[in-house]
């Protein structure tokens, strides 16, 4: 992953990120919840050489609900339509079929857009891991499905929700907000797969919902 696009990194020496921008401090308040993912038992097998194909079904059906249900918050807020999750969608149902056609679509309850900027930051900069998986795939699982991983990122839309963020956080309270709806939604896919994980399932077969704002909350967050 590259230090420009990976939600929860650090800026390199070097690099020409400021660490001033709203980018760096959501990544520095994140990073716990971020890094956790690296060790989750599910999701951290994505780059195990023995990686196996129900595995790796898995994990698809994870970030398939994740994404479709983010969409869907994100499509319901009517806002960022700009930076919308519908090509990600598309390639995780391509890749991931729903046997259901009921998907859950509850997973995220967000108060506001802040904290809705906030969940696409986290899965916009999920996509800037994509080659490297991609070739570890093409190795271990070759004959797997990879849509979803084979889609290249877009620089100029993630530049874009950079500029987004850094006019967002001069609003009062708008870092904070932002940088909820980003960790909750590292922690909302730690405890799908963790779920998905335990009953060999996707995230549409069972209740893990993540709230925020006084809403009701399932799945232990």
């Amino acid at each position: 992953m590259t230090d420009q696009g990976d939600p929860g990194s650090v800026p390199k020496a070097g690099t020409t990120v400021s660490p001033q921008t709203a980018r760096f401090q959501i990544a520095a308040r994140t990073r716990q919840a971020h890094e956790a993912l690296h060790h989750h038992p599910l999701i951290g097998r994505l780059l195990a050489d023995d990686l196996s194909v129900p595995e790796y079904r898995r994990i698809l059906c994870v970030f398939r609900d994740v994404f479709v249900a983010a969409e869907n918050c994100r499509s319901a807020s009517g806002a960022f339509d700009d930076f919308s999750l519908r090509r990600q969608c598309k390639a995780l149902l391509q890749d991931a079929p729903s046997a259901s056609q009921d998907m859950s679509d509850d997973l995220f309850y967000f108060g506001t857009d802040h904290e809705v900027l906030g969940m696409l930051y986290t899965l916009h900069g999920a996509q800037f891991g994509g080659a490297v998986i991609r070739q570890h795939l093409k190795q271990t699982l070759p004959m797997a499905p990879m849509a979803y991983y084979g889609l290249k990122p877009d620089p100029q839309n993630w530049k874009s929700l950079v500029v987004e963020l850094d006019q967002s956080c001069k609003q009062k309270g708008a870092l904070d907000c932002i940088s909820t709806g980003a960790r909750q939604t590292f922690e909302l896919i730690d405890a799908v797969a963790s779920a998905a994980n335990a009953a060999g399932i996707g995230a549409s077969q069972h209740n893990t919902t993540l709230a925020v704002g006084g809403q009701p909350t399932n799945g232990g967050l």
